[in-house]
């Protein structure tokens, strides 16, 4: 009705503007004004605009205004005619005009004008579609409500999965939050399983004190999908408690619940998680070791890597090779001279050839390549043949992929030097997909959590958001978590070519530096997360083709993790096939 009112006032001053009171009927008014030349009588130009508007707040009589001007602007009239009457298309057009407008936009004469009036008529519909459609009714009357739950606990109890979704949207925007929460802790088992889901996550992003409990309660009584997605989000907020739950419930037998806590964990704050594995790692229950040893490799918990040294000289351990194995993966750069001499000391031993691989893995993320490639010739001098071998094979290799010059060398001035005022717009990431490929699924990291189309589902599954509200280019929100961002993609399918893309960047310029795992291997050793061109920092964007072995059951896992700055970050991340 606010808008209404404004149209109203707008068409009533351009009526007392043009004349008032006494103007001429449209058509008669047209046939002066069509010999309007630029310089000839204002008087003209004055009733035929006066005539246009006047009772336009009718809608019968403004749709025949604006079929009189679609007819007068196709005309032999003058061109200067035809060009006034096109702008008062802005004011006056609905969609019934975007096909003549169209063609005009084409024609050198109204290439500047009806392109006008054609955005004009865009924005006007969204606007009405905003307050006329039931959405737009709903949003309406929540916010005009005294109790707003009434009218949302109305909607998510309806048959519409339209206006529930949009009530959901509204409490996760802050609308009612707390209220809302409350009665959503209190009455989720009324919802249907879709929509508890939904309620789950909403109660993630807003402040309910009742959160904890649902997701717990529905964990452990819940049934099918909404079982499963509230052990996933047990990792999120679950206690210390919750998280042996789910390190329990990670190698039960039945696949989908594993797997769902297993995410679970995935998800869980680093804090919570690094003492969990330390305990899960001294456990003696062999299978719990296993997960805890593919959890510290996911999520690149290097403070586990005593506890993995531990596990490696346990001879009688069966999880001693994939301890071995995940040294290199997740133990800190700096372990790596360390790692070497245990391998020099373990010739003969079954892991021998795993932490062979450990060092190597450890070799590869060294920020110099040329002084770890001296710290494995010095220890191949001190060692037996076999391992001096194995160690000056891995040197050589390691200095012809060390590049001639470091990043920081190439790249602009010091932070303290740059300017996040003069970043430069990224473009749009649809330009760097391969020509062969289509986008099948699209994640706007920190806007949105969870994207699902074409039957392909990316999800965020730990990790906060920086600007989720922007309006802007997509690279300006940023999902980001302390140590490793882990994302979850399902709905891949067997046979088919998939490349992964994402865009990153180092947006307040921090000195970020990250790598890239999948399903826990790496597939990008030590990177800065920013790109430049002619100096001026911009979004880096890069993609990776996912082996047929990389997809398992339909689904991946993506980790970055954070190797040096304050933290791990992604903006964009899609699947194009």
């Amino acid at each position: 009705m606010k808008l209404e009112r404004l149209r109203m006032m707008k068409w009533f001053l351009l009526w007392l503007v043009c004349g008032g009171v006494g103007a001429a009927d449209l058509g008669d008014a047209l046939k002066e004004f069509a010999a309007y030349k630029y310089g000839g009588s204002k008087k003209v130009l004055h009733e035929a605009r006066m005539s246009a508007f006047r009772g336009a707040d009718d809608p019968a009589r403004r749709a025949k205004h604006e079929q009189l001007l679609l007819e007068f602007v196709q005309s032999d009239a003058s061109l200067e005619a035809r060009r006034e009457a096109c702008l008062w298309l802005s004011d006056l057009a609905t969609d019934a005009s975007v096909p003549v407008l169209t063609k005009l936009a084409a024609q050198d004469d109204f290439s500047d004008l009806a392109p006008i009036a054609l955005a004009a008529v865009k924005e006007r519909s969204a606007a009405d579609d905003a307050v006329t459609s039931p959405t737009g009714r709903l949003k309406a009357e929540v916010l005009a409500a005294e109790d707003p739950v009434v009218v949302l606990s109305k909607a998510w109890l309806g048959d519409d999965e339209t206006l529930a979704r949009v009530a959901m949207e509204l409490v996760a925007e802050g609308v009612a939050s707390k209220q809302a929460g409350a009665w959503l802790g209190a009455n989720i088992g009324k919802l249907s399983g879709p929509r508890q889901v939904v309620a789950m996550n909403v109660l993630l992003r807003v402040d309910a004190a009742e959160k904890e409990k649902v997701i717990r309660h529905l964990a452990g009584e819940g049934s099918g999908a909404v079982k499963l997605a509230a052990i996933l989000n047990l990792g999120k907020v679950g206690r210390s408690g919750d998280l042996e739950r789910l390190l329990e419930w990670s190698v039960a037998a039945e696949q989908a619940i594993a797997s769902a806590a297993r995410d679970g964990l995935l998800a869980a704050p680093e804090g919570k998680l690094k003492g969990l594995l330390k305990g899960a790692l001294r456990s003696e229950d062999s299978l719990q070791q296993a997960m805890a040893i593919d959890l510290v490799v996911a999520r690149g918990v290097a403070s586990s890597a005593d506890e993995l040294l531990r596990v490696v000289g346990e001879e009688k351990n069966p999880n001693r090779q994939a301890a071995a194995i995940a040294l290199g993966m997740a133990s800190p750069p700096e372990a790596f001279e360390h790692v070497m001499k245990v391998f020099a000391a373990a010739e003969g031993s079954p892991v021998a050839k795993d932490l062979q691989t450990a060092v190597w893995t450890l070799a590869r993320r060294q920020p110099d390549y040329g002084k770890a490639a001296g710290l494995l010739r010095s220890t191949a001098s001190k060692s037996s043949p076999d391992i001096r071998a194995a160690l000056e094979s891995m040197a050589k290799r390691l200095e012809t992929l060390e590049p001639e010059v470091s990043l920081d060398q190439v790249g602009p001035p010091p932070p303290s030097r740059r300017r996040t005022g003069s970043v430069l717009p990224p473009g749009k990431f649809e330009a760097v997909i391969p020509s062969r490929f289509g986008v099948a699924a699209y994640l706007d990291c920190g806007s949105q959590d969870q994207a699902e189309q074409e039957g392909i589902t990316i999800e965020c599954l730990n990790g906060g958001s920086s600007n989720r509200r922007s309006t802007g280019d997509a690279s300006l929100s940023v999902a980001f978590a302390m140590e490793s961002l882990e994302f979850s993609i399902r709905g891949l399918e067997a046979g088919e070519d998939h490349v992964l893309g994402m865009t990153w960047w180092d947006s307040d310029l921090a000195g970020r530096s990250q790598s890239v795992w999948i399903n826990g291997r790496e597939v990008l050793p030590e990177a800065r997360p920013i790109a430049y061109d002619e100096g001026r920092p911009t979004p880096a964007r890069i993609q990776f083709r996912l082996r047929p072995g990389d997809i398992r059951a339909g689904s991946v896992k993506l980790s970055i993790r954070r190797l040096a700055g304050p933290n791990a970050v992604c903006s964009e991340l899609w699947i194009s096939k």
